[in-house]
């Protein structure tokens, strides 16, 4: 059996780490899907923001293909279920076709890579956007992983930090390599051996310095509410 974590890469989510859930259910699910930020899951929910904390390191796969220039995050997942369901008739299958749109399309795959290959979850993009999105696996497994500490709102700042920070990713060779063939062609450098994280690094400086002055907004709060995984990986 193939080893998907050396194939795809993985992360690992310390212990104590806070995930971010937009719903009013505290049930816990075979299925569940986490943001990193609570503004992330605000979207969802405004007025019922849960706060979960794993009581352990978690390792998770990593389902990021690449990365593009402003930092959105193209997912993995249409390649891994063509994987694992070389059978199955999938013409332009997308994440939402396999998240949301087809419960039981996600519950196989679920049930293949918990039951099958030991995996507890992913870690992946929300709808190829910006923002990182976790995914867990079976209620009796996720239940000895996390657990619910707080349900907020969506004006309150104390969960402000970006649990990505803390996250350890650990990508394969493939990521890189695909992601620095789309940082050429979408954002050349036009001097030669100008590096292009420093470039982005520089842009994203002048973004956040900008987004204080306007809004009167602390430092730390905005640097955590512009976090993103390019930022992280540095590339």
């Amino acid at each position: 059996m193939k080893n998907l974590f050396l194939q795809y890469g993985y992360c690992l989510i310390p212990s104590n780490t806070l995930l971010f859930r937009g719903h009013k259910n505290k049930k816990i699910e075979d299925c569940m899907f986490f943001a990193t930020k609570s503004w992330v899951a605000r979207a969802f929910q405004r007025d019922n923001i849960q706060v979960w904390k794993t009581k352990k390191e978690i390792r998770l796969l990593f389902l990021v293909e690449s990365l593009e220039n402003r930092s959105w995050v193209k997912s993995n997942l249409p390649q891994l279920y063509k994987q694992l369901f070389p059978l199955e008739k999938q013409e332009n299958i997308d994440d939402l076709d396999i998240k949301h749109f087809d419960h039981e399309r996600r519950d196989k795959l679920v049930n293949k890579l918990f039951q099958e290959h030991k995996i507890s979850g992913w870690l992946s993009s929300l709808e190829d956007r910006i923002e990182i999105e976790v995914c867990l696996f079976n209620s009796e497994n996720i239940a000895s992983l996390i657990e619910h500490v707080d349900t907020t709102n969506g004006d309150n700042e104390s969960y402000f930090k970006d649990s990505l920070e803390g996250i350890h990713v650990n990508p394969p060779q493939s990521f890189f390599t695909t992601t620095e063939g789309i940082l050429e062609k979408k954002a050349p450098c036009r001097n030669k051996g100008e590096n292009q994280f420093l470039r982005y690094q520089r842009w994203m400086e002048g973004v956040i310095q900008d987004e204080m002055k306007q809004y009167n907004l602390s430092e730390e709060n905005v640097r955590h509410y512009y976090y993103n995984l390019r930022m992280k990986l540095e590339i």
